[in-house]
């Protein structure tokens, strides 16, 4: 019985340690939750908060498939992207990062990007924006005017 407790039980002892190690560095990061935002008329713009912070959205025209539009942003980020895809349907990876935009605004920094989404053959209408600012995203449902 002896041997058993001075090498079997430290050994467990050390493989339950290194496990409870192992499986933190392994097991996929949490991702932070995220937030649901309504807009009435993102032509209009919205503001809501993301992470505590100011946000404030804008669609510089009305989207349509296959016609460029322009996403206007408002917040203080180091770094901010756009993904879209429909409702209930997978449109594969259509992300875009937001580009600084130099020019003083009354907002502590703007962001912009130019958006073309693809045609669904279904023809639905219904889009998901998935903004992500820091890490942080905020979903966002919106109709394109085919």
């Amino acid at each position: 019985m002896k041997p058993l407790l001075r090498y079997v039980v430290p050994g467990l002892v050390v493989a339950l340690a290194l496990s409870g190690s192992l499986w933190s560095w392994l097991k996929p990061q949490m991702a932070a939750p995220v937030q649901s935002v309504t807009c009435a008329n993102p032509l209009q713009g919205c503001r809501f908060e993301l992470n505590h912070q100011p946000v404030w959205l804008k669609f510089t025209t009305a989207p349509s498939a296959l016609k460029p539009f322009g996403l206007t942003l408002h917040a203080t980020a180091r770094q901010v992207s756009a993904s879209f895809n429909m409702q209930h349907m997978d449109m594969g990876i259509i992300r875009y990062d937001l580009q600084p935009v130099p020019q003083p605004t009354a907002y502590p920094q703007s962001w912009q990007a130019q958006i073309t989404l693809p045609v669904c053959v279904t023809g639905q209408q219904d889009w998901i924006l998935l903004l992500t600012i820091d890490g942080h995203q905020a979903r966002m449902a919106f109709k394109t005017g085919e």
